[in-house]
């Protein structure tokens, strides 16, 4: 999915680190299990010291559940942020 999104031509501007950082969140979040929180995602990626911010975790979460490939359960704040992947398969298949 990284493709489509560097080639695409309405693309905006830094989709592709977006792109990056949600495949990496994506692969250290199967390590987690099939649901997984915010803030143990943070702690765990290899990108935790660019991941200070949470705008860039959050986006990086949006853009993965806009590919129908993780489910936001609770959003309200970092302490309370978990996901799940939404197929079993994708979670296998990433760790």
């Amino acid at each position: 999915f990284i493709a489509e999104f560097l080639f695409k031509k309405d693309a905006k501007p830094g989709i592709e680190e977006s792109a990056y950082t949600a495949i990496v969140l994506l692969k250290t979040a199967s390590v987690l299990g099939r649901e997984f929180s915010l803030d143990s995602l943070k702690y765990l990626s290899p990108l935790h010291r660019d991941l200070r911010h949470d705008e860039r975790v959050t986006e990086a979460m949006n853009l993965l559940e806009s590919r129908d490939l993780i489910e936001i359960i609770d959003q309200k704040g970092s302490e309370n942020f978990t996901c799940r992947f939404n197929k079993i398969f994708l979670h296998s298949t990433c760790y």
